[in-house]
């Protein structure tokens, strides 16, 4: 088994999960050069990459390869975080439910309601007491408010120019003219 890792969508990306219509999730994979013109897959979870060029900047042809790894990696469990509020907190089982923006403008939200330690019971009492925003931001949800959780089933790396309408639609994405 993976690790549990969050993940973090927003608002619509969300909804598009919960519509059936998102598949896939692209992540920025920061250390690759520019000019990599091969990569392979290695067995342990790896990316090879292979490089080169010219370099306008020396005038010269340069090259090399360079291993990277993905954020996530196969069979990783991600719990979604989403933009959340509380609506219900209850002391005597130390209880919070849980609604979810993604559920807006539907009269039925789905909300859940999850028991909690004292400490995290004390730290969400005093924070709403504090300031009770309409929205909490997802950075700030706990694993345990967590609704969607996500299984990685494929690790690849790709350019993202390289995108097809397949892709796009596989993204919760709708293809339109513009």
């Amino acid at each position: 088994m993976g690790e549990i890792r969050p993940i973090f969508f927003n608002t619509d990306m969300v909804r598009a999960i919960l519509d059936g219509r998102k598949h896939t999730t692209r992540r920025i994979a920061n250390r690759i050069p520019v000019e990599t013109h091969r990569v392979e897959d290695l067995e342990d979870g790896t990316f090879e990459c292979h490089w080169g060029g010219y370099q306008t900047d020396t005038g010269m042809f340069c090259d090399g390869t360079c291993t990277v790894s993905a954020l996530y990696q196969i069979r990783d469990i991600l719990y979604v975080r989403e933009t959340w509020n509380i609506c219900n907190m209850d002391i005597e089982d130390n209880s919070i439910t849980f609604i979810y923006k993604a559920d807006e403008p539907a009269e039925e939200k789905t909300a859940r309601t999850v028991n909690v330690s004292d400490a995290v019971y004390e730290k969400y009492e005093l924070s709403m007491a504090e300031n009770n925003p309409e929205w909490r931001p997802s950075i700030h949800m706990l694993k345990e408010a967590a609704r969607i959780w996500l299984k990685v089933t494929d690790v690849r790396v790709e350019r993202l120019q390289d995108i097809d309408d397949d892709g796009i639609v596989s993204e919760g994405l709708e293809i339109g003219c513009g």
